[in-house]
């Protein structure tokens, strides 16, 4: 990456910054190039928060549940990720419209206040089921 910022003036590499947030302002797309791997998918979940328009590949918002077309663009080769990438900067309302639907499917399904209290509700069947576990002791 930087041998191409070296090359193209348009390229920077900013490294390392303590706020990302006016990057994050800035940027046309997040694009996820993942090809392998695992983990959390957090950049997505953010860019989703946000109403950032995402491009990603299969594998990289695997484990959320997204709708190629309709929350994201998906691109599993490098010619479909340029022309998933190509597509939203040519048609930034296009890209404006799959953000919103994306930041809808956040607010509705990966929120804190949605999903603590799923989370909650599991611990409190744990809790009953240890009790019940131990008045039989």
């Amino acid at each position: 990456m930087q041998r191409l910022a070296e090359e193209d003036s348009s390229i920077v590499v900013t490294g390392y910054v303590d706020d990302p947030q006016p990057y994050l302002e800035a940027s046309a797309a997040l694009i996820v190039p993942v090809r392998a791997g695992g983990g959390m998918r957090v950049k997505i979940l953010e860019a989703l928060a946000r109403g950032t328009p995402i491009v990603s590949t299969t594998v990289g918002y695997e484990g959320i549940a997204l709708t190629p077309g309709e929350h994201l663009l998906v691109g599993d080769t490098p010619q479909a990720f340029a022309e998933a990438l190509i597509r939203l900067l040519r048609d930034p309302a296009f890209g404006r419209r799959m953000a919103a639907a994306g930041r809808r499917l956040a607010e509705t399904h990966y929120d804190w206040r949605v999903v603590n209290p799923q989370i909650e509700d599991v611990y409190a069947d744990m809790a009953a089921v240890c009790a019940k576990g131990a008045e039989t002791l």
